[in-house]
């Protein structure tokens, strides 16, 4: 088996589990604003981990309770901050290379 093929079936099977994760936690939001009664850590670490998922340009947009968390969580205050800042870092980064 080549680098490549390997690397190929690496990303197919991560993704296919991925999306199996994706698939029980949009069926925990259906119908619901957070994971729990009310916002907890795991509504911010699901955040990252979407977030994630969407860095590498996966197509979400089955996941509509997902998305729709995710777009929830994008109004929290405390997520604009950190964006902002994070968009502030990349921007010096961009600057100096």
């Amino acid at each position: 088996m080549t680098k490549l093929t390997s690397e190929a079936s690496v990303k197919r099977v991560a993704n296919k589990m991925l999306f199996e994760d994706f698939a029980i936690a949009d069926g925990l939001l259906a119908g619901r604003e957070w994971f729990c009664e009310h916002f907890t850590a795991v509504d911010a670490y699901f955040f990252w981990c979407f977030r994630r998922a969407m860095s590498f340009k996966l197509d979400v947009s089955a996941f509509r309770n997902c998305v729709a968390h995710f777009e929830r969580m994008k109004l929290r205050p405390s997520v604009q901050k950190i964006l902002a800042y994070e968009k502030k870092v990349q921007d010096a980064f961009a600057k100096a290379a």
